[in-house]
């Protein structure tokens, strides 16, 4: 107000600099104003840099950059609940299963350049240790509500390179879920929305919103110490303003997990309308309670509907896959007494020096083996339609 009555009895003395002044007058208070809102609020950079610090720190992280978590999900409008498990990899790969009683696994993951699932298909059934899918369920696919789920859960995701934005900035503070929080509005280059909310109090993140199409929110809460960093226990899914689904973590570990956990498996695209799949551990322990090797993995075997029935032409005519852990077959001896065991048949001459997955395909049936044989024809599409996890779409 003394600015203000200065500068008119000023303007009184010489009225040709009246534009000149008043327009002065106001760049000033408007400069100060600006000022004095922007010192209030810290800049993006500095509330992440609080969150990371907050959840133990840089080197903390980088500790993790490997790990595996164990925990519960929840489908709470369903009354649905089942068993949740993660494995992440810096700096962008992620493995989530969920497991339901009675209903089956669903797995979302990606390894950085392919993201894939799987969901048991209409006609799937599964029991204790086992699955039957009469549908392939498993599908490259790039989801954008997958996508959320991962950067939202993934441990490693706070310390990845901010190269996908092109806007970040802080709008102020607000209430969030009945928290006081700092509000930072982002933009990446594939032009969604993301709002997120850092707790002022303890500067950790209380959440994300993410806008366009696929709307969603998600929940960060119930911060605990597990394995050397402090992680949000409990993630809830929000559509609008019913919660869809809760993420809950018990127990983490850092552990080196092999890149091939989280690559396409190899896998069977499809198969005829009247086979099915089934999928358990291996060994098998539906049959094979005891086996003379150590192997450890999964195993696939897919047979015809009248597989049981004496007579008929595709009776005990099956197929099988090993996917197993490690570089389990080094040599063409190595092979021929598996395959000897399994009463399968030599093929290939051709064995990889070194790997961490090896993959085993028995096509079985006590009819001679013809190429023109129906029998056959069937059993060896499986051989010409399997895909190779390295391949790309």
């Amino acid at each position: 107000m003394n600015d203000l009555k200065f500068a008119f009895r000023q303007l009184l003395k010489n009225p040709g600099c009246a534009a000149v002044a008043v327009l002065m007058l106001g760049l000033r208070a408007a400069a100060a104003d600006t000022t004095d809102a922007s010192a209030l609020l810290p800049s993006p950079q500095t509330i992440v840099a609080r969150h990371v610090e907050a959840v133990g720190g840089r080197a903390a992280l980088l500790k993790h950059q490997s790990y595996h978590w164990i925990g519960g999900f929840e489908l709470p409008a369903q009354k649905v609940s089942g068993s949740l498990e993660i494995f992440g990899k810096a700096p962008h790969k992620f493995w989530l299963k969920v497991e339901i009683p009675g209903a089956g696994k669903y797995l979302r993951a990606t390894d950085e350049r392919t993201m894939w699932h799987f969901n048991p298909q209409p006609g799937s059934r599964s029991g204790k240790d086992w699955e039957s899918h009469a549908r392939q369920g498993l599908r490259r696919l790039a989801d954008e509500r997958q996508q959320h789920l991962t950067e939202v859960l993934d441990l490693n995701s706070v310390l990845n390179d901010a190269a996908g934005l092109i806007h970040a900035h802080t709008v102020g503070r607000t209430r969030f879920q009945d928290r006081e929080c700092l509000q930072l509005d982002l933009a990446g280059r594939n032009g969604q929305g993301v709002t997120e909310y850092f707790d002022t109090a303890s500067g950790l993140r209380a959440g994300v919103s993410y806008a366009g199409t696929n709307a969603e929110t998600f929940i960060t809460t119930d911060y605990k110490a597990l394995g050397g960093v402090t992680i949000p226990t409990r993630v809830i899914r929000l559509d609008g303003e019913r919660t869809n689904d809760v993420f809950t973590i018990i127990s983490a570990e850092s552990v080196l997990v092999p890149d091939s956990k989280f690559v396409l498996p190899i896998h069977v695209p499809d198969w005829p309308a009247d086979w099915n799949e089934m999928d358990e551990a291996y060994p098998p322990p539906t049959f094979a309670k005891q086996l003379p090797w150590p192997w450890k993995g999964e195993h696939s075997r897919w047979f015809n509907a009248k597989f049981d029935k004496p007579g008929d032409d595709f009776f005990w005519s099956y197929v099988v896959f090993n996917a197993l852990e490690g570089d389990t077959l080094k040599s063409r001896e190595e092979l021929a007494d598996a395959l000897k065991r399994y009463d399968g048949s030599l093929y290939g001459d051709a064995f990889p020096p070194t790997a961490d997955r090896t993959g085993m395909l028995v096509l079985r049936s006590p009819c001679p083996f013809k190429n023109d044989d129906a029998v056959w024809r069937v059993l060896l599409s499986f051989w010409e339609k399997i895909e190779c996890h390295a391949t790309d779409p």
